[in-house]
């Protein structure tokens, strides 16, 4: 009777679960699209901001280099270059011993071909999704919380099947809610980039019936002019003074 009860119970708390899961996934399917839009938007606002005055950024740097070599003064390349002025640069990702290490034993623990069932094999896939973008990012906390809770695994195949399914379902939503939590992080981490507040700049200019681009275009070709006359009256300054 108790055995019976408790299954019972069991079966309650799963569907209350998955229940729980889908409206977490749901939520989270949302806030991908969110970002993938957003993303994409940036991405197409950046090629466009680089074709349009990349060069123009780099003529103006390069006259620039060339006022405070006749001032005798020394300026660092990066000084002057278009990926600070839009914060793009990217750092190269290099793994650790360690992350590796901790990449191969959740892998071991939890991949989907060591599943006995095509729940368990979805499981095991997202628990391998969530490992791979740890080890993108270089997170060595998350993997290890990852293989901190998988070290049962094993064990836990030997109880029932509703009491398994249960751990299952409160592992994936535990999973859910994390890479909501990230992706949320993310959508935050886009909307106050550089880039991103430039794009809101250009988006308010169109709506006045302003193009954002040929006006900046203008702003930078009025600096790089002003940037030559200063060269010229600096160079013929020097050389009156020889």
């Amino acid at each position: 009777m108790n055995l019976v009860v408790s299954s019972l119970t069991e079966q309650r708390e799963l569907e209350e679960r998955r229940a729980e899961l889908k409206a977490l996934e749901d939520a989270l399917a949302e806030r991908e699209t969110e970002l993938a839009l957003l993303q994409s938007s940036v991405r197409e606002f950046e090629l466009n901001y680089l074709e349009a005055v990349g060069q123009k950024f780099d003529e103006l740097a390069e006259i620039e280099k060339q006022i405070a070599i006749t001032l005798g003064q020394q300026m660092a390349d990066e000084d002057y270059t278009i990926s600070n002025e839009l914060e793009c640069g990217q750092t190269k990702f290099h793994a650790s011993e360690n992350l590796k290490k901790l990449y191969r034993e959740v892998a071991r623990l939890c991949h989907p071909d060591l599943a006995g069932n095509e729940q368990e094999r979805e499981y095991r896939h997202k628990l391998m999704i969530a490992a791979n973008q740890a080890y993108e990012s270089g997170a060595e906390d998350r993997l290890q919380a990852l293989l901190s809770s998988e070290t049962s695994f094993v064990e836990l195949t030997r109880q029932s099947n509703s009491a398994l399914d249960l751990v299952h379902m409160l592992r994936a939503i535990s999973t859910t809610q994390e890479r909501l939590i990230e992706t949320k992080a993310e959508i935050e981490r886009v909307k106050h980039s550089e880039l991103y507040r430039l794009k809101l700049r250009a988006d308010r200019a169109e709506s006045v019936g302003h193009n954002f681009l040929l006006d900046l275009i203008s702003q930078v070709e009025r600096q790089i002019r002003k940037s030559k006359n200063r060269l010229t009256t600096l160079q013929a300054d020097l050389a009156a003074h020889r």
